[in-house]
């Protein structure tokens, strides 16, 4: 071994190394350590070349070698640091550049890495002390700035966190990571067009910058631009197939736009990538929820609850896809588990509400009902200038009442605006410009205002729902003076000449929801199985069903008169329903409004039903006139439908159409 020739193999080598022949700089290296292999240059110089090569894990083994020949080596902690960085070892990384710091002044790359890694164990007053102590070297890092940024916004320190990104950005204008930090804490800001604008400036200097192409969708999302969403998603898909986020939030996407089979699909990539990712699993349970496949929701809700036994969300979903099994106490149980843990878990308190009013519990449910404005499925609660109504005395004042759910829900609750007028409010009642002309038949007159007419002065005002729990409403105390609606008398003369002579039993069916309703799935019947109803003798059958077009002649024939070219809003339906004997409705506005008419219907409801219809019981103590019709099991329509032909046909023998059936 000749000193002399070690040295000039180690510089040969690092000549190598700076000409970009790192396989010729290996081979030098390794023959200078063959002849001395305690020089700790060599080892350290070999750690360089193999970073260089990808071989990070021989590079580790070469640093550490020249660490134990020469502990006080802070190149060599240095660079091992940087290798542990690239294996994703961010402790060891961090224990690293302290060790060189320890011994040496540390460089501005360093202090970037150690921050850099600190971020990555989410360990953020460390990074942010180092991220600033960079600043104090190098003012005008735009790296650091913008990375300080993304602390600050973890910390919660919007504002300063925006400051430093707008800093980053300034220094670097075409620094693409920087303008995507910058969307992230425009996105935690709620500044939700500007935060695209910033992923859209990152995209341009940057295309295939994956992370901006993610969080882009996510922002699209809450501004519920949902197919632009998708896009996104699947451009980062398509630059990271790997990326179990994506694929989440793509299924998340898939499933607001009720194409379930692909959520689910989305789903279970994200989860062949990461097993157990909570979220994944938590979104397909409700994705297999909508689906009607409860027992394979339960199964993944079960899976996180074993891995995070305290997870809000899962219980809450595992409590859904047990409420609609029929298993009420079990779903209550997860919802408390859920409030235990997150005691303002809106859609637990929601749906705990729901079920309290659908056992009758109305004291409690009313009181929950309050947590829709925070629950998932339902809008913000509205906001006005004048005060919201809290159920203090109202004689003599105007109050606005608006619609807040559904076309059902504004028809069964429309009563309380009678109750109030008759109390001696003025009432101003706001609905959706297609309730309009039928509310105008409705008993004491309030004034109607269509959705997005210019307001009246007014004193107060309250969403339509909020009557049952203002005025303490009881299963004893519903307000059931039917009807509170009337068709108006010109239309139903034009309906009656358009009927023409009664020469048969007329009775109107209705076979579908609204198909975006979220559990439409369980409430619409496919229309075949009405075939039932049409081939009973001297029964003129019509269809009331709006929205399928030409459903009723390719599955009737003529069979059945399609009444829906002629109904042009709610009054039509209305009109037309009071020439008909028996309206025959799932459970949606038709159903509503021949209960407020006091007409006869029979209203046929899905295993687990909405909270109005309650439970055993065939009768309504909302509508007198109404039959309920209950699925005896989850999916069964066909024995429903016999149940009604059977009743129907004995019902017109004996007379008795209005008259409830015995409980079954």
């Amino acid at each position: 071994m000749d000193p002399e020739n070690v040295a000039v193999l180690i510089r040969l080598g690092v000549a190598h190394a700076q000409a970009q022949e790192p396989e010729r700089a290996v081979a030098v290296f390794e023959t200078a350590l063959a002849l001395d292999e305690h020089r700790v240059d060599a080892h350290n110089n070999l750690g360089n070349v193999l970073v260089a090569l990808g071989r990070i894990e021989e590079a580790v083994d070469r640093y550490q070698q020249a660490l134990a020949l020469s502990p006080d080596y802070a190149d060599a902690y240095s660079n091992l640091g940087h290798a542990f960085v690239k294996l994703g070892r961010f402790e060891e990384a961090v224990t690293s550049f302290r060790q060189a710091a320890a011994i040496a002044p540390v460089s501005a790359n360093d202090q970037q890495a150690v921050a850099d890694a600190l971020l990555a164990l989410k360990r953020f007053e460390e990074a942010e002390a180092h991220y600033r102590a960079l600043l104090e070297i190098d003012p005008a890092h735009a790296v650091a700035h913008s990375n300080l940024g993304v602390v600050l916004q973890k910390l919660g320190r919007l504002d300063d966190a925006l400051a430093h990104c707008a800093k980053a950005i300034a220094i670097r204008p075409d620094y693409a990571v920087g303008h995507r930090n910058m969307g992230f804490v425009l996105h935690k800001l709620k500044r939700l067009t500007e935060a695209v604008d910033c992923f859209r400036k990152a995209l341009h200097i940057d295309a295939d910058d994956v992370d901006a192409h993610y969080n882009l969708g996510n922002v699209q999302q809450d501004l519920g631009r949902v197919k632009e969403a998708e896009s996104s998603y699947r451009r980062a898909l398509a630059i990271r197939p790997e990326f179990a986020g994506a694929h989440n939030n793509l299924g998340n996407v898939l499933l607001n736009l009720r194409r379930y089979g692909e959520a689910e699909t989305s789903y279970r990539q994200a989860l062949a990538i990461a097993p157990d990712y909570l979220n994944a699993h938590s979104n397909l349970a409700v994705c297999l929820h909508r689906l009607g496949r409860h027992e394979d929701a339960m199964a993944h809700c079960r899976r996180v609850l074993e891995i995070r036994p305290d997870h809000a969300d899962a219980h809450v979903n595992l409590g859904a896809s047990l409420f609609d099994l029929g298993r009420l106490d079990e779903a209550r149980d997860h919802y408390r588990q859920a409030l235990d843990t997150e005691p303002d878990h809106a859609d637990a308190h929601w749906n705990n509400a729901l079920l309290n009013l659908l056992q009758g519990n109305f004291e409690s449910g009313w009181a929950q009902y309050e947590w829709r404005w925070q629950a998932q499925q339902m809008p913000p609660a509205r906001q006005l200038e004048k005060p919201v109504w809290l159920g203090d005395e109202l004689a003599g004042r105007t109050l606005l009442l608006h619609a807040e759910q559904g076309f059902g829900d504004t028809i069964q609750f429309s009563r309380y605006a009678t109750t109030l007028v008759e109390g001696g409010a003025y009432i101003l009642f706001e609905v959706p410009r297609s309730l309009c002309r039928l509310m105008a038949g409705l008993a004491g007159g309030p004034e109607i205002l269509g959705r997005g007419d210019a307001l009246p002065s007014f004193d107060c005002h309250a969403p339509l729902l909020e009557m049952p729990r203002l005025l303490e409403t009881t299963l004893e105390s519903i307000p059931t003076d039917v009807p509170y609606l009337a068709a108006a008398p010109a239309l139903e003369e034009q309906w009656a000449a358009r009927l023409g002579p009664r020469n048969a039993f007329r009775l109107g069916i209705v076979w579908a929801g609204n198909p975006n309703h979220f559990n439409d799935r369980n409430r619409s019947v496919e229309p075949a199985l009405f075939r039932l109803l049409t081939a009973l003798p001297d029964v003129s059958v019509y269809s009331l069903q709006v929205g399928r077009e030409g459903e009723a002649e390719r599955v009737f024939g003529k069979d059945v008169t399609n009444l829906a070219p002629r109904l042009t809003d709610f009054a039509d339906t209305a009109a037309a329903i009071k020439a008909l004997d028996l309206v025959i409705s799932v459970d949606t506005a038709v159903a509503h409004i021949a209960g407020a008419l006091g007409q006869a219907v029979w209203v046929l409801l899905p295993f687990m039903p909405d909270w109005r219809w309650l439970l055993d019981r065939a009768d309504s103590p909302w509508y007198p006139t109404a039959r309920l019709y209950r699925q005896p099991k989850p999916g069964d329509w066909q024995s429903v439908i016999e149940r009604v032909a059977s009743d129907l046909a004995r019902a017109r023998n004996e007379g008795s159409i209005s008259d409830p059936p015995l409980v079954r």
